[in-house]
């Protein structure tokens, strides 16, 4: 039976909506598990920071790394219905240089945003380092965000909130647990990449 303290770093909306609601039946069912996680917008290098494994979105640009791929969703661009009825809806990606977004910080490519065939320089008035704060902002009406669409499905759901320019969307992000390729797999890292790898193949917002 694997034991032991497992540190696994994890991106906080994806961590709060779907990982913290498997730990209590993983650490049920592994008792003598130890869980950290160390929830982190920013890129944590698995070698300085003492982390065993990491839940990355996006494409794997390290030879470093060795890559477990745990599932893929589709990212959307959203705007609230009061936001729309005010300023009018984008068309095409191009439209969004007449329009204030909401820029999420911490993402990889900056102020732009990928569609399938272009990328796109946004701005806005208002910059947030949380995935939760953009969700939010998009919310309120102060701008359009583009994000993982499961992030904004309470809103979609209710019908506060709307997809647009659905039909340029860039091919689905994949998800992946990474590992340092120099370095030996503990027991206590496969069980729980395995465990993840198949919860998450039951939840359809990450299997896009």
């Amino acid at each position: 039976m694997p034991s032991g303290l497992l540190r696994v770093a994890c991106p906080t909306a994806l961590s709060h909506m779907y990982v913290m609601p498997l730990v209590p039946g993983f650490l049920q069912r592994y008792p003598d598990l130890e869980l950290d996680l160390q929830i982190s917008d920013r890129f944590v290098n698995l070698l300085d920071e003492g982390a065993e494994l990491a839940i990355r979105i996006g494409h794997l640009d390290s030879s470093s790394l060795r890559a477990r791929r745990i599932g893929s969703f589709k990212r959307a661009c959203v705007a609230s219905t009061g936001y729309l009825e005010k300023r009018g809806t984008p068309q095409v990606p191009s439209d969004l240089k007449h329009h204030d977004c909401v820029i999420y910080t911490l993402l990889a490519s900056g102020a732009t945003w990928r569609f399938k065939d272009e990328e796109i320089p946004v701005s806005g008035r208002i910059r947030v380092n949380s995935p939760e704060a953009s969700r939010e902002s998009v919310r309120a009406g102060l701008g359009i965000g583009q994000g993982p669409a499961w992030l904004f499905e309470d809103g979609l759901r209710s019908g506060d909130l709307q997809i647009i320019l659905d039909e340029f969307s860039a091919p689905p992000v994949p998800m992946q647990i990474v590992y340092a390729a120099n370095r030996l797999v503990s027991k206590r890292a496969i069980v729980f990449m395995d465990f993840i790898t198949e919860e998450f193949a039951k939840i359809p917002q990450l299997n896009t």
